[in-house]
């Protein structure tokens, strides 16, 4: 979606950034100077298999229920019919680690929807956009955790791996949302990777809210007093 003009207010250029993708279903990734804005590609196949007494030096994992939603709903006020607006999302297909799927996890609470509540008008494209980047961050956050390897420069953030070996729980393909390497005093090479650590993020449904009303309070009032 685009749009004619956006305000950024009280924030850094980093973080708007953040929030725009974020609020759109995308990340950003920085490699070599230059930042690139994309949906992850979790289709994509695995670019190392991690193997548990192969290669693996540290393994830490959790799932935890409370990070999944049956689905999620955004709602915004239609100023023209003076009703509510709503849009439902829809399933990312991101259920590829673990036996257990993220709407399995879901029944365990009972929660029937996650609700994004905007009071401002946003438009059909832009609320499903907002719902659907809402429980795209939900699957991807059904496992959490870390793993540390001999060194290696081959993976980067984005990136697909494949864990086996780890029990029917955890096996199957990790996106990669972290990495960093460590040097240690005895010229040993690990490399820490973390896997879908990016359910608590900045609440970019906040600053949509501030947005809207400095569009449609603070700048006209400028406007006019520019005008006089």
């Amino acid at each position: 979606m685009t749009h004619p003009e956006m305000v950024q207010y009280y924030v850094t250029d980093w973080d708007f950034i953040l929030t725009r993708a974020e609020v759109n279903g995308k990340i950003s990734l920085v490699e070599d100077g230059s930042l690139k804005i994309q949906k992850p590609e979790t289709s994509a196949e695995a670019k190392l298999e991690l193997q548990f007494g192969v290669n693996v030096v540290e393994f830490h994992a959790e799932m935890d229920v409370r990070t999944q939603y049956s689905t999620s709903k955004s709602i915004s006020w239609d100023l023209a019919s003076q009703e509510l607006r709503e849009a439902e999302a829809s399933d990312p297909g991101m259920d590829f680690q673990s036996n257990l799927s993220g709407s399995q996890l879901a029944d365990v609470i009972g929660l029937s929807d996650f609700r994004l509540q905007h009071s401002g008008g946003l438009d059909d494209q832009e609320l499903q956009a907002w719902a659907d980047a809402k429980l795209m961050r939900s699957r991807l956050s059904k496992i959490q955790g870390q793993v540390k390897i001999l060194g290696d420069n081959t993976i980067r953030p984005g990136d697909m791996v494949s864990l086996t070996g780890f029990g029917d729980r955890f096996n199957g393909k990790a996106f990669v949302s972290s990495v960093y390497h460590e040097i240690s005093p005895n010229r040993k090479w690990y490399t820490h990777l973390a896997w879908a650590s990016i359910h608590g993020s900045f609440p970019a449904y906040t600053m949509m809210f501030w947005m809207y009303l400095l569009r449609v309070c603070f700048l006209p009032f400028r406007a006019c007093k520019l005008e006089k």
